[in-house]
């Protein structure tokens, strides 16, 4: 049954990782030129100039950024699936409770900062 949950936490994760990126993902005409008043010019680090954004960049930017809620998701799941006996309910809930755990600790960071 800790299998199962493991794997629907899993799911979780990937679905929260994949799907920013493919929604996200921007490939635009002309990335690294920007047209000002019809004429094409370079805005090579200029703040707001197109540029490729790759699925595979957005992924890993969340991948990384979602990573230390596991600390929080794993027992937390591991925890409730003994509990309730509902493998799914325990990963979805142990998900959603990591990433709470995230958010706050990003904000306390920032205050504390």
């Amino acid at each position: 049954m800790i299998t199962r949950a493991y794997l629907a936490l899993l799911g979780w994760y990937l679905a929260a990782a994949t799907v920013p990126a493919l929604l996200f993902q921007e490939h635009p005409d002309n990335p690294g030129y920007t047209e000002v008043s019809g004429a094409v010019r370079s805005c090579e680090g200029d703040w707001g100039c197109p540029k490729v954004i790759e699925a595979s960049d957005i992924f890993g930017a969340v991948a990384l950024w979602t990573a230390p809620s596991l600390l929080v998701s794993v027992p937390l799941c591991w925890y409730l699936v003994r509990k309730w006996k509902r493998p799914g309910s325990a990963a979805f809930t142990a998900a959603i409770g990591g990433w709470i755990a995230l958010c706050f600790g990003a904000w306390l960071y920032a205050e504390l900062r």
